[in-house]
């Protein structure tokens, strides 16, 4: 996925104005909906919280799925690049290059890792100093309603 999508997918993805989303889905703990810009699908995204984090996850029509972490104590300078890991349960941790959305929500492409995240019952990411460890239950069903909402909202 290029940057630039990965910027406007996270930014919409329930940090935005709730006029764009459309056919709202919860699952456990999670939140989501398809978003458009301009009458035109863009993507479906989900949330979850953790305390003062928020993990977002949105899927676009190609099936390319990001993750973002949300902190309103967190100070990026928007467009910044940052190297940081993911790791799933106990698997071995992989880099991943994070790009700064906004000062608090810093997002990154999944890659071949999306698949398993929906299997996983842990998700950590590391960003230079800051450490977050989600749980991740009823991530399986969630992801199963972002594939629907991807495959409803996204069909032409």
């Amino acid at each position: 996925m290029r940057t630039g999508s990965l910027v406007v997918a996270l930014a919409c993805a329930g940090l935005s104005s709730p006029a764009l989303a459309i056919g709202d889905f919860a699952v456990g703990g999670w939140k989501g909906a398809a978003y458009f810009k301009e009458a035109q699908f863009t993507h479906c995204a989900m949330l979850t919280k953790q305390g003062a984090w928020e993990l977002l996850v949105s899927q676009h029509r190609n099936g390319a799925i990001s993750v973002a972490l949300h902190n309103k104590q967190l100070k990026f300078t928007q467009g910044h690049k940052l190297a940081g890991t993911i790791q799933l349960d106990a698997e071995p941790a992989e880099k991943r290059a994070f790009s700064a959305v906004r000062k608090d929500l810093v997002g990154a492409p999944l890659g071949a890792s999306a698949e398993r995240l929906s299997r996983a019952a842990r998700l950590k990411i590391a960003l230079g100093d800051i450490r977050v460890d989600f749980a991740l239950s009823g991530a399986g069903s969630a992801f199963a309603q972002l594939a629907s909402c991807v495959a409803k909202k996204g069909a032409h």
